[in-house]
């Protein structure tokens, strides 16, 4: 059972769903630039004192583990977002030799995530060069590809868990679900990181 502002807050995501599923990649695109606005305002850092919590909660008292961890949530949060820019503004990945199946294959950086390691995006068929430089693929444009698969049903809301282990990773599936996939979320934080709550806010303002 849920309280009756809970209720009414997912009252409110459920309405909101479906003008928010309609919007466009260059209208999200925009959301994640307001996202980096707030990024770069630097307030999430010290929202609800959580990197003192975190460390806490790990049982260490060392300010460079804190100052690191801060550091790798806000640089996951703007690879993300800056991806999402990206893309809405036509911009291809770094090329790699083509596999020999004839397959493109593009660099992937992991960024913070995975420090010094990068994955590989195949696509099949050869990379397109009409009128563009050879090393780059022509990306894909319409909007349709930026939805999921399996998206939310008109009315409906995405509802993403706390992860127990990084208190970032759900933050990223929050970013998403609602710029990539066009879902409204709810969030239900982790039992161990319920302090997460005031930095995701303070990130969150746009959305």
């Amino acid at each position: 059972m849920c309280s009756e502002s809970e209720a009414v807050a997912l009252g409110a995501l459920c309405d909101a769903q479906p003008a928010w599923s309609a919007t466009t990649k260059a209208e999200r695109a925009n959301v994640a630039r307001e996202i980096l606005q707030e990024l770069a305002k630097d307030e999430w850092s010290t929202a609800g004192d959580w990197v003192a919590k975190e460390m806490e909660l790990q049982r260490v008292n060392e300010p460079g583990l804190g100052a690191g961890s801060r550091f790798v949530f806000g640089s996951l949060v703007k690879d993300f977002c800056q991806s999402i820019v990206a893309a809405a503004e036509g911009k291809a990945l770094p090329p790699l030799p083509a596999a020999v199946d004839g397959s493109s294959r593009f660099e992937v950086k992991m960024g913070m995530g995975a420090p010094g390691f990068s994955a590989e995006l195949w696509t099949a068929g050869a990379a397109v060069t009409d009128g563009a430089p050879s090393t780059y693929a022509k990306p894909s444009t319409p909007d349709a590809t930026w939805r999921g698969g399996l998206p939310c049903a008109p009315g409906t809301v995405s509802l993403v868990l706390g992860a127990g282990n990084q208190g970032f990773l759900s933050l990223v599936e929050v970013l998403g679900r609602c710029l990539l996939h066009g879902d409204v979320v709810l969030v239900k934080h982790h039992p161990l990181r319920p302090w997460m709550d005031a930095p995701y806010a303070a990130i969150l303002t746009p959305l």
